[in-house]
């Protein structure tokens, strides 16, 4: 794991390395030094989540001792990014000692390129959702570095093939996230950073679910053409402490469902003017509120940035505190009735497992298509009225929006609330959560499953491709080798019944995200791949064959007076680069069975000193035409059981 050096990246990398970790996974997370002592606690499986310490290297304009975004102003973050570019040797060395089967990685475009070299895979996860990845990134998207009207009404409208068209971007927003995109993250700008970490990634992650975000899934894969890996709404446990007794005893003075939370994220400084719009929109409301904002532009504190008069006003029924809340907790409070959030992604995650009423209030990229998918798509939220041109809110839409949901007479507020508590019970329901998980890993194993059975044997890929280049198969040749080393390898590995139920799911996970689809229907014909397939394993076995011929004749020699030749099983399971499979064991014996004997005489003698799944070369051809026909689970379970005929 390597995320971003932001809380906000941190702790979802962890909460999902600790899902990994409670199912047997070993997990390596970078990360800066100083944070260990942060995240220590929150390590729930110490000895199987391994912290490996980073030095973030100084950078002009950084301040001393940073570390991660907590210790850096937001206009500084580009200086944060650099120094974390500046680690590429650091990480690079940590895999090479790790040699982990899979990075995880976020900002850091330059990891797949490394990867790729040592065939380690490099899998995206985004800590944003699917909806703003495929609105922002898709491949038919070029976000212009410029803020004329023109390319901002480009933006405002979704990519051609976009899931949604209630996800829309107001003008304001659309200038907002063409600033944003362009400005400098390091060396390069945020958007070509973002681009490359997607498009030279081996696969995709997302902490969402399908009954949320499915459609946005299925059309990044479409795009991109790779693995889209869902592990559900990975939210913390809840903290084992307990709130903090001056909130309790806050909180505790109110009724049920009458206080209203707002938090706007660790990183959202707002204007002065906006600042104080948004507190008198709170005291206009009548409504008790805590409101957890970090100083505005230009203030040090929140306290000195209030209205003159404004603490002696809401001091028996409101609070706005500059630091950091406990906000699971709060949110869990019994007198908390309605959270008014900037619709960060992990913040809509708790927004919809809470039983509060949602208000929301965007601030930049992501919020923005966050916030039109809880508004328009699922209806159970409002949103702050605001300028279309430059965003600007009000007091009185501040307490229009709030006093809208929590008035309970309001008919339009019992719908939003229905939905809300139609869309709480079903992310709620009892193994949700490991469920996804569950499938989280074991789509993960079967994909990393398919790929390093090709990492095992590494004299395959050339003689594959090799092959390829006598039969002058121009089409894609390294597709199909790689195909065609994937495929091989699976033969050895199921020719061994002990081994047949574990790759079930590998088979039904790449014959879903592969390209083996348009590889065999576009222009691939299948009666041509089944004899490259057969053809292709018998040279390879041969040449196998030959490698060891002196040995296996000398082993043959030594044990003739033997009734039968004891062939250890063990080398059909997946084993060590030097493992020789099955069917170039039964190579290596033909040429050492009696000569002089019949073509019967010498079968017989070969299956006597074979296992019994390894002899059969019809049982290939039927595995052939398994994968040639797209490798459907329901086939793999018939061709496997049949008796050969």
């Amino acid at each position: 794991m390597f995320p971003w050096l932001a809380m906000g990246h941190l702790t979802p990398f962890l909460h999902l390395s600790n899902k990994l970790a409670e199912r047997g996974y070993k997990v390596s997370f970078l990360l800066p030094t100083k944070t260990h002592t942060k995240f220590a606690p929150l390590n729930l499986y110490p000895d199987l989540i391994s912290f490996i310490p980073l030095i973030v290297p100084r950078v002009h304009g950084l301040p001393l001792g940073a570390e991660t975004m907590s210790d850096v102003p937001l206009p500084l973050s580009p200086l944060l990014l650099m120094s974390m570019d500046n680690m590429k040797n650091q990480v690079e060395s940590a895999l090479l000692t790790i040699m982990p089967d899979a990075v995880f990685y976020d900002f850091a475009y330059w990891v797949p390129a490394f990867t790729s070299r040592f065939r380690i895979k490099s899998i995206f996860c985004s800590v944003g959702s699917a909806s703003a990845v495929s609105y922002f990134f898709g491949l038919g998207r070029k976000i212009e570095a410029c803020q004329d009207v023109t390319e901002a009404e480009n933006l405002m409208q979704p990519p051609s093939g976009y899931p949604s068209l209630s996800v829309q971007l107001r003008l304001f927003e659309a200038r907002t996230a063409i600033g944003m995109s362009h400005a400098l993250s390091g060396s390069i700008t945020l958007y070509d950073r973002f681009m490359t970490s997607i498009k030279e990634s081996d696969a995709l992650c997302f902490r969402t679910c399908r009954e949320i975000e499915g459609p946005f899934c299925d059309y990044i894969e479409t795009q991109f053409g790779k693995p889209v890996f869902l592990s559900g709404p990975v939210l913390p446990e809840l903290p084992s402490s307990q709130l903090e007794d001056r909130w309790v005893k806050w909180l505790g003075r109110f009724k049920e469902k009458s206080l209203v939370y707002c938090a706007l994220g660790s990183e959202c400084i707002l204007g002065k003017d906006q600042f104080l719009e948004l507190v008198l929109g709170l005291e206009l409301t009548g409504l008790p509120f805590l409101a957890a904002l970090k100083p505005p532009c230009g203030a040090l504190t929140v306290e000195e940035a209030l209205p003159e008069g404004f603490e002696e006003r809401v001091r028996n029924r409101g609070v706005v505190h500059g630091d950091w809340v406990q906000q699971q907790l709060i949110l869990g409070h019994f007198s908390v009735g309605c959270f008014m959030s900037h619709c960060g992604f992990g913040s809509m995650w708790e927004s919809l497992f809470s039983e509060c009423q949602i208000v929301l209030l965007p601030q930049s990229t992501d919020q923005f298509t966050n916030t039109r998918l809880m508004t328009e798509d699922l209806k159970v939220a409002v949103e702050i009225d605001r300028r279309e041109d430059d965003g600007w809110f009000t007091r009185e839409s501040v307490c229009n929006a709030v006093k809208s949901l929590m008035d309970k007479e309001s008919e339009a507020a019992n719908h939003i609330r229905a939905n809300h508590t139609k869309w709480r019970n079903i992310l709620s329901r009892e193994g949700m959560e490991s469920s996804y998980i569950d499938n989280f890993t074991a789509m993960l194993q079967g994909y990393l499953s398919l790929i390093l059975l090709s990492r095992r044997y590494t004299d395959y890929m050339g003689s594959l491709i090799l092959y390829h280049s006598k039969i002058r198969h121009k089409e894609e040749p390294p597709q199909v080798a790689l195909l065609l080393v994937v495929v091989m390898e699976l033969i050895d590995l199921c020719e061994s019944s002990t081994c047949r139920d574990e790759m079930v799911e590998p088979i039904s996970v790449m014959s879903k995200y592969w390209f083996f689809e348009n590889l065999l229907h576009r222009r691939t014909k299948r009666s041509f791949l089944i004899q490259i397939l057969i053809r292709s394993r018998d040279d390879y076995c041969e040449v196998r064959a030959r490698r060891d011929r002196a040995a296996t004749k000398e082993k043959v020699k030594s044990r003739s007076n033997d009734t039968t030749m004891e062939v250890s099983s063990s080398n059909c399971l997946l084993g060590t680069p030097s493992s020789q499979p099955c069917m170039s064991k039964k190579f290596a014996l033909e040429e050492t069975v009696t000569r002089g004997s019949s073509k019967s005489t010498r079968r017989a003698e070969l299956n006597s000193v074979l296992p019994s799944q390894c002899t059969r070369k019809v049982q290939l051809k039927l595995w052939a035409r398994a994968v040639a026909s797209n490798m459907r689970q329901e086939s793999w379970g018939t061709t496997h059981d049949k008796q050969c005929p």
